[in-house]
């Protein structure tokens, strides 16, 4: 087992990947075993996350643009590009 220090203001996005969530930061990736729901529960006590869609949550400071002509999306991370739930 590896224990990694992770700053919220680094954390970019959250991506669940079933038992397991994908946490992307500013300079590293950490897959972890803790659901999607376990992690917001922690990251909601700090402003500056929000979920847009059911396996995403991003950090705010993050957010590249948001699409609204066609449908709902965001941008953030290198090109990286989620639907918002609507």
């Amino acid at each position: 087992m590896k224990l990694v220090k992770i700053r919220y203001k680094d954390v970019v996005v959250v991506e669940s990947k079933q038992n397991y969530v994908l946490i992307y930061t500013t300079t590293q990736r950490v897959l972890t075993y803790m659901s999607l729901i376990e992690i917001s529960k922690i990251l909601y006590k700090h402003q500056g996350f929000i979920q847009f869609h059911r396996s995403f949550i991003i950090g705010k400071d993050h957010i590249v643009s948001i699409d609204k002509q066609n449908f709902y999306g965001v941008s953030f991370f290198h090109d990286r590009y989620c639907l918002i739930s609507g």
